[in-house]
């Protein structure tokens, strides 16, 4: 996660999920890259660890304001598969 390459940091992201909590410290990190690819796919990582991600909700929802929509629409979806945040489809059929 710390070579100067984006793209090595991107398929550094993607590959780190299957180590499950191992992978969260690296991951959470990642979510303040300078690199929006490799926020996004850090933030997609964490949703596919699931429920033992929980640990990033902070750094997910600060995620949220981010300046890249791609990042923002990564951190919203994992924040859904965690339990943190209502779909906008759920909310309309309220």
């Amino acid at each position: 996660m710390e070579d100067p390459d984006p793209a090595v940091r991107v398929v550094a992201a993607i590959g780190l999920h299957p180590l499950g909590t191992d992978a969260l410290p690296r991951l959470t990190k990642t979510l303040q890259d300078r690199d929006a690819s490799s926020r996004r796919w850090a933030a997609w990582a964490l949703g596919e660890i699931g429920p033992p991600a929980r640990s990033a909700v902070p750094a997910l929802k600060h995620a949220l304001k981010d300046a890249d929509a791609r990042v923002q629409t990564a951190a919203r979806a994992t924040l859904e598969t965690l339990g943190e945040l209502e779909s906008n489809r759920l909310k309309k059929r309220q």
